[in-house]
C-alpha cells in the first residue's frame, strides 16, 4: 500500500483506489467505480477475455471484421487536468451548461505525459510529447475530486482508443484498462478490481501484472478468429 498526497487529500493505493472528497463534494471518491462503473461493458456483443488480449497488436476476426480493442497503449505520467464540457442529457443531442449547474455528466480533460509507447495498432501514429485523454463523470461524482485523484497516481499505463474529439483519447473499455505503475514496476488496474470485487464477470482477467509483462506480450501479433 502507499499513499499518496493530491491537493484534496491524500490516495492509498492498493487492493483498491479510494480518495476523500474535496470540502464541497459529495463524500468519498472510488477511483475505481468511476473508471469502470458496474453496468459500462453491459452492451459489449464481444469482451476481450484478458487485458493482454485488449492490447493493439492483438486483432479479432468478428463478421468479417478486423477490430481491435485498443489503438495505443501507452506508459507515462498523468500531469494536470482543466474542465471540459457539462452537459445535459434532457434531448438525444444533449446541451452544454455551466459546470457547476444542473449537468448531468462533465468531461475531464486529463493531460498524459508519453514517456513510451507499450504497443500500437497498425497504421496508428505513435503520439510523443503530451496527449489528452478524455474522462467522463456523471452528476453524483465530484468531477474535480476524480480529476485530482487521477493526476496523483502519477506514473500509469493506459489502453487508449479515440475520443469523440480528434486531439483526444478515451480509456479503452469504458475506461477500465488504465493501471497504476508502482515504484517496481508492478501494475494495479483500479477498475477492473471495482468490477471484481463487485462480483461482476464482465470484465478481463489481468494477465499483466508488471509492465514487462505487458510489453513482452505486446511483441507477439495475435490474431483470434471469433468465426472459425
Amino acid at each position: 500500500m502507499r499513499t499518496i498526497p493530491y491537493s484534496c487529500g491524500t490516495v492509498t493505493a492498493g487492493a483498491a483506489l479510494v480518495v476523500a472528497g474535496c470540502a464541497g463534494s459529495h463524500g468519498p471518491v472510488d477511483l475505481g467505480a468511476v473508471l469502470a462503473p458496474g453496468d459500462a461493458t453491459a452492451s459489449y456483443a464481444l469482451l476481450p477475455d484478458s487485458v493482454t488480449d485488449a492490447l493493439p497488436s492483438t486483432r479479432h476476426l468478428v463478421d468479417g471484421a478486423d477490430l481491435t480493442f485498443s489503438d495505443l497503449a501507452v506508459s507515462g505520467r498523468l500531469t494536470s487536468w482543466e474542465r471540459g464540457e457539462a452537459r445535459a442529457w434532457d434531448t438525444d443531442a444533449g446541451r452544454v451548461v455551466a459546470w457547476d449547474g444542473d449537468a448531468d455528466t462533465r468531461t475531464l480533460l486529463v493531460d498524459l505525459a508519453v514517456d513510451g509507447v507499450v504497443d500500437a495498432r497498425a497504421g496508428t501514429a505513435e503520439p510523443a510529447g503530451t496527449v489528452v485523454i478524455e474522462v467522463v463523470v456523471d452528476a453524483e461524482t465530484p468531477a474535480d475530486a476524480v480529476a485530482d485523484a487521477l493526476v496523483a497516481l502519477d506514473d500509469v499505463v493506459v489502453l487508449l482508443v479515440p475520443a469523440d474529439e480528434p486531439a483526444g483519447y478515451r480509456i479503452a473499455l469504458d475506461g477500465a484498462l488504465l493501471a497504476d505503475v508502482g515504484r517496481d514496476g508492478s501494475l494495479t488496474w483500479p477498475g477492473l478490481v471495482a468490477r471484481e470485487t463487485g462480483g461482476s464477470t464482465a470484465l478481463p482477467a489481468v494477465d499483466a501484472r508488471t509492465l514487462r509483462d505487458l510489453r513482452d506480450a505486446a511483441e507477439h501479433d495475435v490474431v483470434v478468429d471469433h468465426d472459425a
